[in-house]
């Protein structure tokens, strides 16, 4: 259970590796009670995530993503390789495409950071292999597995965060990701300085002035002005929400509840909101919301009267529920009323 939960929490999915690499090697100076400890602790903590995510999904080890991850029964008990998949890899094994993801959100992302990284990461590594120095190589030994594993298990994801594919941003999920791999290439950039200094002491001032100049630049363009998801970007942003809120808000009592799709945080807490209709009971819980005397709306794409009728039709007429006209029309989505027929 343990296990599961460190690989499919992708902040701590780097955690599991790190500790049991190191175990193998200092096997001796282990301290089990403190690793016992360790483990209730954890559980302890996790306790809240595995009881939210049975109330919310159905299943203690089920997650909130929409492309079939969750562990059923049957694989657990009857398909011993549907479980190591589902843990180990859950996004299956596509090399090629954990390659072209790796690319893009290093070189591409990360242009000079990453070619500094790599030139100092083929000098510490030429340095580590001839020398046999026992850190240096349980360093890239730790870094080879960790950032090893983190690609082939996110890269082989194929996924889009931003509504334009064909942006590399800061903001993309897979730089959380891969973050582990970015702390461990830090060093590697000092040591293609270091390298530099040995090599041409008297120019190294001008050469450490001209980097950090060009460092920072990419740096506050990738942070900053980057397209969509940089700091200026998302400034705007911010301001547009605000105001769509507080519009939304005037328009609405506040005991509304508002059904919002990704929208849902521009809008809570001064609203409740619901996070998309995902099956019956979600469609039946909204009429007994109706029932029960709560206004109800969906903030949802502009749609014709035409287009409307074909969506309560497929979606909302079964359980008894109709959205109404448009309230009001922002750009390109509206607040509608959700009412019971």
């Amino acid at each position: 259970l343990a296990l599961t939960l460190m690989v499919r929490t992708s902040a701590i999915v780097w955690i599991f590796p790190i500790f049991f690499i190191l175990g193998i090697f200092n096997f001796q100076r282990l301290k089990w009670k403190y690793i016992i400890l360790s483990l209730l602790v954890f559980l302890i903590t996790f306790s809240p995530i595995l009881y939210f995510n049975l109330e919310n999904y159905g299943h203690v080890l089920s997650i909130g993503y929409e492309f079939g991850l969750e562990l059923d029964d049957d694989s657990l008990l009857n398909n011993s390789i549907s479980l190591v998949q589902s843990i180990f890899l859950p996004f299956s094994f596509h090399p090629k495409t954990a390659l072209f993801n790796t690319f893009d959100y290093t070189f591409r992302l990360f242009p000079i950071w990453s070619i500094i990284s790599l030139i100092g990461l083929l000098i510490f590594s030429f340095k580590a292999i001839t020398r046999k120095k026992y850190d240096e190589l349980m360093y890239l030994f730790i870094f080879s597995a960790i950032g090893g594993y983190l690609m082939i298990y996110y890269g082989s994801w194929r996924f889009h965060d931003n509504p334009n594919p064909d942006l590399i941003t800061i903001g993309t999920s897979y730089v959380r990701y891969f973050l582990p791999i970015y702390i461990f290439l830090i060093p590697m950039v000092i040591h293609s300085i270091s390298n530099l200094y040995k090599r041409q002491k008297y120019i190294l001032p001008v050469v450490s002035v001209v980097l950090f100049i060009i460092l920072s630049w990419q740096s506050y363009q990738v942070v900053v002005l980057s397209e969509g998801d940089g700091l200026k970007d998302v400034s705007n942003t911010l301001s547009g929400y605000q105001v769509l809120a507080q519009e939304v808000n005037n328009l609405t009592p506040d005991n509304s509840i508002i059904i919002a799709d990704r929208l849902d945080k521009v809008f809570f807490p001064s609203r409740s909101v619901i996070f998309k209709l995902n099956n019956d009971r979600d469609y039946n819980a909204v009429y007994d919301l109706i029932d029960a005397g709560y206004p109800v709306y969906y903030f949802y794409f502009t749609r014709s009267d035409e287009l409307l009728n074909e969506f309560n039709n497929k979606y909302f007429t079964k359980f008894n529920l109709k959205v109404g006209e448009s309230i009001k029309d922002f750009e390109e989505q509206s607040l509608y009323p959700v009412n019971k027929l």
